[in-house]
């Protein structure tokens, strides 16, 4: 396996106690030499740990009973069906989360806006019903 550098990458691992977590991590080789982190083929690595026997089930069954648990479903179906590993720069990192929280701080004061101001929701052309269901009370507070 060809090894690749991940000098300058920031990489969240979890779920290494079971399914397709701990075959990687049973897999891969990890070598710290002072900031720098080596992997051996790590998108290889990912690939053949899904062709042990049961893991991509079981990796499938933890990842939805865990959206399951953290009400990450749309009806009875989890929000998201499969996990591919995606390493990106630190910075790329900060940038997009700083991008994420401007986000939705500006859409959060908009719907405070929109709720409190008639004249506002009036520019959005809202059908009685819609206009209903923006106003009900969701039955929990944003995070």
């Amino acid at each position: 396996m060809e090894a690749f550098e991940l000098k300058g990458k920031a990489a969240v691992v979890t779920g290494g106690a079971s399914g397709i977590g701990a075959a990687v991590a049973r897999r891969t080789p990890l070598v710290v030499t002072g900031p720098h982190v080596r992997t051996a083929g790590a998108i290889a690595t990912y690939h053949a740990a899904l062709e042990e026997p049961g893991v991509a089930d079981a990796s499938a069954e933890i990842l939805r009973e865990g959206q399951r648990e953290a009400r990450a479903v749309f009806g009875d179906r989890p929000l998201c069906v499969s996990l591919r590993p995606n390493l990106v720069s630190a910075r790329t990192l900060a940038s997009v989360t700083a991008g994420s929280e401007a986000l939705y701080g500006a859409l959060d004061r908009l719907e405070r806006g929109l709720l409190r101001d008639e004249d506002l929701r009036r520019q959005l052309d809202l059908a009685p019903e819609e206009e209903r269901l923006a106003l009900a009370a969701p039955g929990f507070r944003a995070a």
